[in-house]
């Protein structure tokens, strides 16, 4: 946009195909991933959580290091 003003429209003809909104809603959903579920894992206390977070983010660190270094 230019100055402030609507872009301008060039090909004003009507699509060959016309989607309905319908037919978009549909195709959204047949490509929509399954939910996603967290595996589950029983914290017993702190100690344990400190643990857990430490691998993760020991594990997020070293992913980011392989792929800054490729």
């Amino acid at each position: 946009m230019q100055d402030g003003r609507a872009p301008r429209i060039k090909n004003r003809a009507p699509a060959a195909i016309q989607v309905t909104a319908e037919q978009l809603l549909r195709d959204a959903q047949e490509h929509q991933e399954s939910q996603f579920h967290a595996p589950k894992q029983c914290v017993k206390d702190f100690e344990e959580l400190h643990e857990c977070r430490g691998r993760k983010q020991e594990e997020f660190e070293n992913k980011e290091w392989l792929q800054y270094a490729n």
